[in-house]
């Protein structure tokens, strides 16, 4: 996987673990608060990446850069252009012109239904690498299934559904290769979340879960969650420990 392949799933992730993150106030009058940067760290306080984001007036993210501490020459930064049916990113990973060129189709409530990303040479010149994306909302613009082709890879479409329960992913189903594994969602209650697709301006994917994700479960596999607050109850930090026994922890940033 790239590191832009790994940008985008982040994106796709923070539907669901981002379903669990996410922010679905619909209320227009109430200003959503806009991650500035995410600090990534392990147990020891090593920080591993920094992501930092910028919006337009309308408060569509406009750029958002990741930058790996161990190896920055891996970093990347990703460019967002928006037209009235479509949205276009480029990646630009390690020379002038993009290396990853994506264009997403909107449907009539503003919401990517499908993505072509296609890789390009040094040179401009297509390497005949791409990935076909799409996606499928219920009413209320949650999203509940996507799917991805990879032209380079023999595992073939990636499917994945998504049930929501009182605003917030309850369980995913994912199937690659043949291969399927479920995870399902714990949340806290009463919890509003602000650090979701609004918060990172990116409507485009959806409407996210309502609460903080409290705990994933994927068979034997857990991961939990904690978080820290500011001044304003924004999410400050979020730890999030494995069954395995690995601590990570994000820090926000805001606007």
């Amino acid at each position: 996987m790239t590191m832009r392949n790994f940008y985008l799933l982040m994106i796709l992730v923070l539907i669901v673990a981002g379903s669990c993150k996410k922010s679905s106030n619909s209320d227009n009058s109430v200003v959503t608060p806009k991650i500035k940067s995410i600090l990534y760290s392990d147990s020891t306080g090593k920080v591993l990446m920094t992501e930092n984001m910028t919006y337009d007036a309308e408060g569509r993210v406009l750029s958002a850069s990741l930058t790996f501490s161990a190896n920055p020459s891996s970093s990347f930064v990703v460019h967002f252009e928006y037209f009235p049916a479509k949205i276009i990113s480029k990646v630009y990973e390690s020379w002038s012109t993009p290396e990853y060129i994506s264009t997403y189709e909107l449907n009539g409530a503003g919401l990517a239904t499908k993505c072509l990303e296609v890789r390009y040479d040094s040179l401009g010149h297509s390497t005949g690498d791409s990935t076909f994306y799409a996606w499928e909302y219920d009413p209320n613009n949650f999203m509940i299934r996507s799917s991805s082709f990879y032209s380079y890879d023999s595992t073939g479409l990636a499917v994945s559904t998504y049930q929501i329960d009182g605003g917030n992913v309850s369980w995913t189903v994912e199937t690659t290769g043949g291969t399927t594994s479920t995870t399902s969602y714990e949340y806290y209650p009463n919890t509003v979340n602000t650090i979701g697709n609004r918060n990172m301006g990116i409507v485009f994917e959806g409407t996210s879960s309502v609460n903080l994700v409290k705990a994933e479960h994927q068979g034997t596999y857990v991961k939990q969650y904690t978080y820290q607050y500011d001044s304003q109850g924004r999410v400050s930090e979020q730890q999030m420990q494995y069954s395995t026994g690995e601590t990570y922890f994000s820090r926000y940033a805001y606007y």
